[in-house]
């Protein structure tokens, strides 16, 4: 907390007093995280051509923003105070998880597929970026580009790689 009263130049008291405790303060830096999340992948999927293409520049942008905001990324992602600490991290996933799913059902209805699967599947989508990016910012075993690939190959093709053409 006095590392971020002095980044905002207050005071600790001052910062208590406008943003609450600690669990407010991760709830409000959390929005911020999300929000830069969500533009970037946003912006990067209206460039895209096609669906693989708009996956794989989802993965890149949440990637990106994570690799642009570590420190800020990996307080959020440890949560303040608060004994609960799921609900906080579904808050987080919700705001990732909900607009994605409403694109993916859109994407499965116009090709004729069942949409139904939707919200589970962002959801799964989002525990892949979370999970992969604290390993790899852990341990940085791989490149930034390599851990876009290899999640893009393992949403796109499944553990199986069924559909996958080897080289």
């Amino acid at each position: 907390m006095e590392v971020i009263a002095a980044a905002a130049t207050v005071t600790k008291p001052i910062l208590y007093r406008t943003v609450g405790d600690r669990d407010a303060l991760v709830a409000a830096l959390a929005e911020i995280v999300i929000d830069r999340i969500n533009d970037a992948a946003a912006a990067a999927i209206a460039k895209a051509r096609s669906p693989r293409t708009r996956l794989r520049a989802l993965i890149a942008a949440y990637t990106e923003v994570v690799d642009n905001n570590r420190n800020l990324y990996l307080f959020v992602i440890a949560g303040g105070a608060s004994v609960d600490r799921v609900s906080q991290l579904l808050r987080l996933a919700d705001r990732s998880a909900i607009p994605l799913a409403h694109r993916i059902a859109a994407q499965r209805a116009a090709g004729g597929a069942d949409p139904d699967v939707a919200l589970t599947w962002a959801f799964g989508v989002i525990g892949t970026l979370q999970f992969s990016t604290l390993w790899w910012l852990r341990d940085g075993q791989i490149s930034a580009n390599q851990l876009v690939e290899h999640i893009t190959e393992l949403l796109w093709f499944g553990v199986g790689g069924a559909g996958r053409v080897r080289p």
